[in-house]
């Protein structure tokens, strides 16, 4: 049951996570207030897609949510480290 848990929120996971790391690797010279914008912009695309099945004929997962907010907590984590303790 843990494991397929973990196996069908990884996608909404790794999305997020990946995405944002992207997005902070081909732009390097972004300040933090923007990292955290634009990490915040995918996080929201993500919620809006995972709510919107809720409404429509597809499948809600509220496990997709939680993977979707904890990959945002761990940019933020990760971001956080990176600028201040240059």
């Amino acid at each position: 049951m843990f494991l397929d848990i973990i196996l069908g929120s990884s996608p909404s996971f790794l999305y997020v996570f990946g995405l944002s790391s992207l997005l902070i690797l081909f732009t390097r010279k972004l300040k933090f207030e923007s990292v955290i914008k634009y990490s915040f912009i995918v996080m929201l695309g993500a919620l809006s897609y995972e709510i919107e099945q809720y409404w429509s004929s597809r499948v809600f997962d509220f496990y997709d949510v939680v993977a979707t907010l904890l990959a945002f907590s761990l940019v933020l984590i990760i971001h956080i480290n990176y600028f201040f303790k240059k």
